[in-house]
């Protein structure tokens, strides 16, 4: 698997997009502030070079999406141990 650092705007977003064979996807984290706490959005999008595979994604959203808030939740988690 290789990741690539796209964008980076301190304090407003950090774009990353991986690439792990047949799987392209992309992963945009979007920092906004409210009541003095910070809110991490996401926002991704998974894309595949194989024709199979692009067609199952749509079967797997669910599971993207709950592996995505899985890895939110336990930053959250460490960062208010700090």
């Amino acid at each position: 698997m290789t990741e690539k650092v796209m964008a980076f705007v301190p304090n407003e977003k950090v774009t990353l997009f991986f690439d792990a064979e047949n799987m392209l996807k992309t992963d945009d984290y979007v920092f906004t502030e409210k009541d003095g706490k910070t809110i991490i959005t996401l926002n991704s999008s998974c894309q595949s070079d194989s024709f199979i595979m692009a067609c199952m994604f749509p079967y797997f959203k669910g599971t993207f999406k709950e592996q995505d808030q899985t890895y939110l939740n336990n930053f959250k988690t460490y960062i208010e141990k700090q």
